[in-house]
This record gives structure tokens, sequence and C-alpha cells, in this order.
């Protein structure tokens, strides 16, 4: 990230980034991501973007956080989904 938001204003600014960065790439796949796409779904302009990210492998960055908890959330969950049909059918372990 070049700048560090400081201000709550500045913080939501970010998150709207983020935000329109996972909604392009839940659209478009992440080998189409673009800041100018995300600005404009973010409803900033591409100087904004630009003020906090400097490309748009930068977003990507700071996306991996939140996706490596998501997926992990997931095989959790397929995992208690798992634990417990083996229960149901009469499975232990």
């Amino acid at each position: 990230m070049r700048n560090e938001p400081v201000q709550a204003r500045s913080n939501m600014t970010v998150s709207r980034i983020l935000d329109a960065a996972e909604r392009v790439i839940e659209d478009q796949g992440v080998f189409n991501l673009r800041t100018a796409e995300v600005a404009k779904n973010a409803g900033v302009s591409i100087g904004t973007v630009y003020r906090y990210y400097e490309d748009a492998n930068a977003i990507i960055d700071a996306l991996v956080p939140g996706f490596e908890d998501w997926v992990q959330d997931k095989y959790h969950d397929r995992r208690k989904e798992e634990q417990h049909v083996q229960v149901a059918d009469g499975e232990e372990g």
C-alpha cells in the first residue's frame, strides 16, 4: 500500500476500493482486474486508487490475507459437514 489511510473517511475509501476489486474479480476473473474498472466500481477516481495502490497487483496483494481466511473457513466448514455425514451414516472418524 502506498499510503496508509489515517482518517475514517480514508479507511472507508480503501474498503470501497477493495470491495470493488472483489466484485470485479468475481465477475471478470483475477487476470482481468484493471485499476480503472476498480475505480469505476468503487465510485472513486483512478487517482484515488493510485493514491493507495501502485497497480492491480498491489490490490490483489491486499486481498490475499482475506482470501486465505475465506478459504480456511470454507475448508473447516466442509470438514465439519463431512464429519457430520460420516456420523449420520454410522461411520466414525
